[in-house]
């Protein structure tokens, strides 16, 4: 017999068997089975038949076939790939695994639509490339093998079958033939895969200008949407966020400043920054210090797969200098004190610890350094009344200190001017009814300008003082004083704010008083007369004139001292008592002409003084 028809022979033997009728019967495909089993057939060919031009033993066995259990599948699902793992079955070759995607919104897979996804040997499987929220089917296969056995050799009447004689022929058993069958599909496992979730956003690279942002690629994601929740200056230079310049957007330090820099970035509608299928995106054109808020979006291929937005992630850039404090206000003010208050600038990222403020002499001079501490409000003391302060500050963090701000001044509150100088007698001030006095401004108005002065008198260095003199001048004339008298005097300045203190009382002497003016001439005879004053008891009786006999006569005019008047009646000229000059005769006049004189007083007067009247001696005129 030929191989072929020992092939053949087999073959319909195998086929007529009840094991194969029911290998055949398992299985879809037919011809698949016809196949394998042609496979295990001429696997078992030289098994049954060494040699091709030997026959085969009628005695030869069947090949036995032994279908294969199918694994157990266990499946863990991700957004967008699924874990597959099974058990071991013996005396696989290996498994075949098999999936369908069910659509959505259907209950079941169309037949057609299993794909071969693994055939291998290994107990694993990830199903990767899928769409999130999706539901797919798989089931399992075990890939069987034929395998032979030798039997173990028979004695014949005690001797083994290898020992026989020489040139005897041995008889050798027949190999065992196994053939494993394919397994049944397992049942069909469904599984869901996850909702496709936003990935968690971390900080790569943080600089005082830029922040670049990464984050973790997520199975199902084909891309990612990137926002921001805070406004962000943008230059003109400025390309579109895409994912090329993302990717080649460089982390160094670039100045920005804002419109309002003391103001904290604006929080603002979220708009779309980035989006790309790259891990990593680098903002730029940011403001050191500050804290910027994102949010950041899975997509899918579709967008009903689309992940939510993730929760508000906040960063903040590298800390800076502080910004400058903004100029102080004042909140309260005396002649002497001023109260500021300032709002710090822009802290840099980092809290300010120190303030500085500065302020001049009040006289436009150099700054120095009034005040330095944490607090932002100070009282400035010592201050001239009236006087223009100017003032500048600086803040300081962790990082180094501002820039001085713009310079800004005060006053401190106007105030009643100093007092003026002490009073002193002009030249030829000092009379006996009157002092002429004078003073100097005083050096200090504080803040308001000074519009006068007023004068007081006493006769008592304690008082009461009487107001003598109000007005704008540095210099009054005080009247109607008693002679040789002394006379306590005190000045004081105002502004619209009011008086000053007054100056220290000062003590003027008034002259002394006049020589009493002589009697009215008489006649007299050629012996000398001597004219005496008039006995005080008589001065307050004003005499008459009298004619008297004489040859000759002589006058002796002179000026009454003056009369006690009013302190308050300022700038009077009191009429003394004199004679007018057509009261006197001609010199060549040798009779007794009656001689008349007017006194000339003012009635006010009278009870004060009284002129008395002496005989003085006068040469004899001969005829």
């Amino acid at each position: 017999m030929s191989s072929s028809s020992d092939l053949d022979s087999i073959l319909d033997q195998v086929l007529d068997s009840d094991d194969w009728k029911k290998h055949s019967a398992k299985n879809n495909s037919h011809n698949n089975a016809v196949d394998e089993l042609m496979q295990s057939a001429h696997s078992v060919t030289n098994v049954v038949k060494k040699d091709p031009l030997q026959p085969a033993s009628p005695d030869s066995p069947l090949p036995t076939i032994i279908t294969l259990n199918y694994p157990n599948l266990s499946t863990a699902a991700t957004s967008g790939s699924i874990d597959l793992t099974w058990t071991t079955v013996n005396n696989a070759s290996s498994y075949r695994v098999e999936m369908q995607s069910i659509p959505r919104n259907s209950e079941s897979a169309k037949p057609e639509g299993w794909v071969q996804v693994y055939d291998g040997k290994a107990l694993s499987h990830i199903q990767s490339d899928l769409k999130p929220n999706r539901t797919y089917q798989f089931r399992i296969q075990s890939i069987g093998s034929s395998t032979s056995s030798s039997p173990t050799p028979t004695k014949q009447n005690g001797v083994s079958s290898k020992s026989s004689k020489k040139g005897s022929t041995s008889i050798q058993p027949p190999k065992t033939v196994v053939i494993y069958s394919d397994s049944e599909y397992s049942p069909v496992v469904s599984v869901t895969t996850l909702s496709l979730t936003p990935p968690i956003v971390k900080v790569a690279t943080r600089a005082k200008n830029v922040l670049k942002l990464s984050w973790s690629a997520l199975p199902g994601a084909t891309s990612y949407r990137l926002q921001c929740l805070t406004h962000v200056k943008v230059k003109k230079e400025q390309t579109e966020t895409t994912s090329s310049a993302s990717s080649s957007s460089s982390t160094q330090n670039e100045e920005v400043e804002d419109e309002d820099d003391t103001a904290p970035p604006q929080t603002v509608a979220p708009y779309t920054v980035f989006e790309g299928n790259t891990t990593s995106y680098s903002q730029r054109f940011l403001r050191a210090g500050r804290v910027y808020q994102f949010r950041i979006q899975a997509l899918a291929e579709s967008a009903c797969d689309d992940s939510g937005y993730s929760t508000v992630f906040s960063f903040q850039t590298a800390p800076t200098v502080p910004k400058p404090p903004q100029p102080a206000t004042k909140i309260a003010s005396t002649p002497i004190t001023i109260t500021l208050r300032w709002i710090p600038g822009y802290d840099g990222g980092a809290t300010i610890n120190e303030f500085t403020l500065q302020k001049d002499d009040g006289q436009g001079g150099q700054f120095h350094v009034e005040y330095c501490g944490p607090d932002n409000t100070y009282v400035v003391r010592n201050l001239k009344k009236g006087c223009l302060y100017r003032f500048r500050l600086k803040a300081a963090n962790q990082v180094g200190t501002s820039l001085w701000s713009t310079v800004f001044a005060f006053s401190t509150d106007s105030a009643p001017p100093d007092p003026p100088s002490l009073p002193f007698l002009q030249p030829k001030g000092r009379k006996s009814y009157a002092l002429l006095l004078k003073w100097d401004p005083p050096v200090n108005a504080n803040g308001s300008p000074v519009t006068g002065f007023r004068v007081q008198v006493s006769q008592n260095e304690g008082g009461p003082f009487e107001n003598h003199y109000e007005g704008p001048h540095c210099a009054c004339d005080i009247q109607n004083l008693l002679p040789n008298s002394p006379y306590y005097v005190r000045v004081l300045a105002f502004n619209e704010c009011g008086f000053s203190f007054p100056t220290a009382v000062t003590t003027f002497i008034t002259g002394p008083s006049a020589p009493y003016a002589p009697g009215i001439p008489m006649l007299v005879s050629s012996a000398s007369i001597p004219m005496s004053p008039m006995s005080p008891s008589l001065q307050a009786f004003p005499l008459s004139p009298m004619l008297l006999h004489s040859s000759s006569f002589s006058v002796q005019p002179g000026t009454p001292p003056p009369t006690r008047g009013s302190l308050s009646s300022r700038n009077n000229q009191n009429e003394g008592l004199a004679l007018p000059p057509s009261s006197f005769p001609s010199s060549r006049s040798t009779s007794s002409p009656l001689l008349s004189s007017s006194l000339s007083s003012n009635s006010s007067n009278s009870s004060f003084y009284s002129p008395s009247f002496s005989p003085i001696a006068s040469p004899t005129l001969s005829g």
